[in-house]
């Protein structure tokens, strides 16, 4: 039995060590090919209206096509207008609000560095200068955003002319696959038919990937869930108007990996303690911690069971897929596994599944 639960392990782990090359190699061959991909992604769109106008209107296919193209390319082309406009207006913004808040943070860092001071007087070191230093650096550091970004804008300025190459190959890609997509889709056709359609391994692992996309966003609902209750609770008890929407809000944001409630609750957290409103931010703390651990305490096991996996192998996949993807591995982590451990059952069934399969 131990043989066998070691050797299913062994094979489950060389199979995930060869996803991940795969997936870091094709990530490697997207980005060399970004421009064709954005290309035929284009092409997709604006077909059924090339074919509109091509079959009602009597267009020719090429002028159809050219037509379409340089539609997308003009409203794509005023979307970048107006969110660059939108973040010089934020740029803008921020410098004229950063000296008052550079006051207010000094201010009230000269005010907790003197209580502090009082509090621990007789230490081998002066509290206050560590503190004055740590606020120096802060705004240092914030007075330094500024040139940041502005050296930030001139290095995208400076790879002007590749952004430039690949806007033409993407255009002009866009273009190739409009106006000959019959016959890209005959010679696609037998490759396709033979090793997608009529692929009976490929039509039950596509199966089982579309159950684990749905087992993953229900778990996700679940975790949101979980969440929403546990600050509807909790902002209530200390006393939060209209903490059932804040909350809400809370469960919403807690769908985001790259934000988590952490995107409400820290911000609120600092405004409050840069207020000398103390005892709210520690009690807001409370509630965060809260939050997070009963969150992170749960995740791998509401995952496994919606995904059908064992939570030891969620929670694998979980920590690979961030030390490997970063944040996005919270998502592609436990599909992968899903996906190793889909492969495997698929050419290895065995009176031991039900170690792994819940």
């Amino acid at each position: 039995m131990n043989n066998i639960v070691l050797n299913k392990l062994a094979y489950i782990l060389i199979l995930i060590a060869g996803i991940v090359i795969v997936y870091m190699g094709m990530i490697k061959l997207t980005i060399i090919f970004l421009p064709f991909v954005f290309g035929w992604l284009i092409s997709k769109l604006i077909t059924p209206v090339v074919v509109f106008l091509h079959e009602k209107m009597k267009l020719p296919n090429s002028l159809s096509s050219v037509i379409m193209i340089l539609t997308v390319v003009g409203i794509s082309s005023y979307l970048v207008y107006l969110l660059g406009k939108l973040i010089v207006s934020i740029f803008r913004e921020f410098s004229r609000v950063l000296p008052f808040w550079s006051s207010v943070i000094a201010e009230y860092g000269t005010k907790w560095s003197e209580k502090i001071s009082e509090l621990f007087i007789g230490l081998p070191f002066d509290p206050a200068t560590v503190i004055s230093e740590g606020a120096a650096s802060i705004l240092s550091n914030m007075g330094n955003l500024a040139s940041e970004l502005a050296t930030k804008s001139f290095s995208i300025a400076s790879s002007l002319p590749s952004l430039l190459i690949a806007l033409v190959i993407i255009i002009l890609s866009a273009f190739f696959f409009t106006k000959d997509r019959a016959m890209i889709t005959a010679v696609l056709k037998p490759y396709r038919v033979k090793y997608i359609t009529n692929n009976r391994y490929w039509i039950s692992f596509k199966g089982d990937i579309l159950v684990v996309v749905w087992g993953y966003v229900k778990a996700q609902l679940i975790l949101m869930s979980l969440t929403f209750v546990i600050s509807a609770i909790g902002l209530s008890v200390i006393g939060i108007p209209n903490a059932i929407f804040v909350a809400l809000g809370i469960g919403i944001v807690d769908a985001l990996p790259m934000f988590g409630p952490a995107a409400i609750y820290m911000p609120w957290i600092l405004t409050m303690v840069i207020g000398s409103q103390s005892a709210l931010a520690i009690k807001l703390l409370v509630m965060y911690g809260i939050t997070t651990l009963t969150r992170q305490f749960l995740e791998p096991k509401i995952v496994g069971t919606q995904i059908g996996i064992h939570p030891l192998l969620t929670l694998t996949g979980l920590y690979a897929g961030v030390k490997f993807l970063g944040i996005p591995g919270l998502i592609i982590g436990p599909f992968t596994m899903v996906a190793a451990v889909t492969l495997y059952t698929k050419y290895h069934h065995s009176e031991e599944r039900d170690l792994f399969f819940k």
